[in-house]
């Protein structure tokens, strides 16, 4: 005789899965996430590579050289250990804190999945955080009001941990 299972059992178990889901779609776009925010620049060396182990490599250099300044592969270009806290507010933290933050307090009946959503924000929140701290820092383009010529300059703070130094950005000499 089969055992026959209620009407409300039966949706609690399809809550119940639907919500795994969301949360492995929300940890697979926050870890994509924050390895595509951690790689950014270093796009130019992954195709430079020709195969996938090639760029495999360079990604896993590039996460670990970030991070703790160690490169796992001497075959592929090296990564220095960063710290960027300029480099915290992208485009995937503004993602998240729009869906986290904003999406749920629209005042309108009939949006659809708000807490799955809110979920993936805060995800992606993080990610972007997180990724954007270990990015390299990026020089600003400055433009002289006197010359009227642009040049780089690092506006910035930056901590290059490999050479132990600090650069504060008013010690470059080319900002007037």
């Amino acid at each position: 005789m089969a055992k026959t299972v209620s009407k409300k059992k039966r949706q609690a178990a399809d809550r119940r899965a639907a919500a795994s889901r969301w949360g492995t779609i929300s940890n697979l776009l926050g870890g994509l996430a924050f390895v595509q925010q951690a790689t950014i620049k270093d796009q130019p060396d992954i195709a430079a590579q020709q195969t996938i182990q090639g760029k495999l490599k360079v990604i896993a250099n590039s996460l670990t050289g970030h991070i703790s300044g160690f490169n796992f592969f001497k075959d592929v270009p090296q990564k220095t250990q960063n710290f960027n806290p300029a480099g915290a507010l992208n485009k995937w933290t503004y993602a998240g804190a729009v869906l986290a933050f904003l999406y749920p307090r629209i005042p309108v009946k009939g949006l659809l999945y708000k807490g799955p959503l809110k979920q993936i924000g805060k995800r992606l929140f993080i990610a972007g955080v997180a990724g954007g701290i270990i990015d390299d820092p990026e020089p600003a383009k400055t433009q002289s009001v006197i010359s009227g010529a642009q040049h780089q300059s690092q506006l910035r703070p930056s901590v290059n941990f490999q050479s132990g130094y600090y650069q504060m950005p008013w010690s470059e000499s080319s900002v007037m």
